[in-house]
């Protein structure tokens, strides 16, 4: 990679952040004193290896040389002079239109910099916009929306996996009886196409189900009992079977009420 500056070879360091353990790499001029930074690395670097870096340098830069016509080391489109907003006014930098990598003199990126570590030590004080939003602005609405799919995704498929099971316990149902004994008991008797076990979930509301066993063992004909009820009061349950291989599957709701 040539430097926009001069054209003479980058060299690739690799400098750490405020983050500890965490590294990138820069691509450095050592003869102008340039650094050509890939999208979002600018704002990562700390003013402690802006100074390390800017010891590399072989010879001192005469005067700064950002203005059009220099070359992307990348994919050598033209470079474009960049003033980003909320940066000293003597911040002047270039930018490719295509890949958006940004070069920059020494004395611009010793400026940047140092107005970051300015705001950034000074807590509770509005901080500047970076040249780049932080990362995590752009990530965040597409994790949401990641997270969002999949939710919806599996609770589709889950409501349509109970949905199946309904249909499929429904038509196994087949003759279907509730008799009131009295103001405290009901008896449901119902038949099954295929031997299954089976149980009762009910309650006077979806909120306060109880579990009564029906059917202990697989058969097709299953009667129970249910005791202990309110008088002159309305039901609601449903059927939960369980097939030979363990497969379970639940009924729709069904309604009963108790004699006076």
């Amino acid at each position: 990679m040539l430097c926009p500056s001069c054209n003479r070879t980058l060299q690739k360091l690799s400098v750490s952040t405020a983050i500890e353990g965490e590294k990138f790499d820069i691509d450095h001029c050592g003869y102008c004193g340039g650094t050509w930074f890939d999208p979002y690395e600018i704002n990562r670097i700390p003013y402690h290896e802006v100074v390390r870096i800017a010891k590399l340098t072989v010879l001192p830069l005469s005067r700064e040389n950002l203005n059009g016509g220099n070359l992307c080391p990348g994919c050598k489109k033209n470079l474009v002079s960049f003033h980003p907003e909320h940066v000293p006014q003597k911040v002047f930098f270039l930018r490719c239109p295509s890949c958006k990598g940004i070069f920059s003199s020494s004395k611009s990126l010793e400026i940047f910099t140092t107005g970051n570590n300015n705001r950034l030590s000074h807590a509770g004080k509005q901080q500047d916009t970076p040249i780049y939003p932080a990362l995590s602005i752009l990530f965040l609405p597409a994790a949401l929306l990641i997270l969002l799919f999949v939710t919806t995704f599996l609770t589709a498929g889950s409501l349509m996996r109970r949905n199946m099971e309904r249909v499929r316990a429904e038509n196994i149902i087949g003759k279907f009886y509730i008799y009131p004994r009295n103001g405290a008991e009901v008896s449901i008797i119902f038949t099954t196409s295929v031997p299954l076990k089976s149980a009762v979930n009910f309650g006077k509301s979806a909120f306060d189900f109880m579990r009564k066993t029906v059917s202990a063992t697989p058969s097709q004909t299953h009667h129970v009992i249910m005791a202990g009820l309110d008088s002159g009061s309305q039901y609601l349950f449903n059927i939960e079977f369980e097939d030979a291989d363990g497969n379970t599957m639940t009924s729709g709701f069904y309604r009963f009420r108790t004699g006076d």
